[in-house]
């Protein structure tokens, strides 16, 4: 077993969530049912770390083809886990994401490379990842005419450092915790 017990076991709890037990993609549900006392014994399950959800293993080798930066994906047993991938999939999971693309009418017509690719997905992994280090969100959403349009690769490492928002968020996100310390 090579992941520390500490995120093991709040992995555990994590996936026991009825909606992380099954794959957010398909909607597979775990049969298998991990057995978290004895990981080396039941089959992997996956989880794409910068989208913050649970997939089956099919599913997972349909993210792998999308490239790491818009899905990054572990085995929850079998893969070693920091600290900033666990508190993204914490602060992430199935149900918020789903609840997300739902308000932010998903069309049917789009395919999962599609919806992983868009602007607004690559938003959503921007704001998790600054949601994990415990920080402030605040860069505003891409418009809404925009939303599907597919996202500028290259233009931002979504899994060097899971740090987000860049240089000016970071800014903004000290000046305005130095006027809350003011204002105290």
């Amino acid at each position: 077993m090579n992941m520390s017990n500490k995120y093991k076991k709040e992995l555990e709890k994590l996936y026991k969530d009825e909606d992380n037990s099954r794959c957010f993609d398909c909607g597979k549900i775990n049969k298998n049912n991990i057995k978290w006392n004895n990981l080396d014994k039941t089959p992997a399950h996956w989880a794409s770390i910068n989208n913050g959800v649970y997939l089956c293993l099919d599913c997972s080798g349909e993210h792998r083809s999308f490239g790491v930066q818009v899905s990054y994906i572990k085995s929850l047993t079998l893969d070693q886990w920091n600290e900033t991938q666990f508190n993204t999939m914490r602060v992430g999971g199935n149900k918020r994401l789903r609840d997300f693309l739902l308000s932010n009418d998903m069309p049917e017509y789009l395919d999962k490379k599609e919806i992983y690719s868009s602007k607004l997905m690559s938003y959503y992994r921007r704001m998790l990842k600054v949601e994990a280090k415990g920080e402030m969100f605040m860069e505003q959403m891409p418009p809404r005419e925009h939303f599907w349009d597919p996202a500028e690769t290259g233009s931002e490492n979504e899994n060097e450092s899971y740090s987000g928002g860049g240089l000016f968020i970071k800014i903004i996100h000290i000046l305005v915790q130095v006027v809350i310390k003011d204002q105290v």
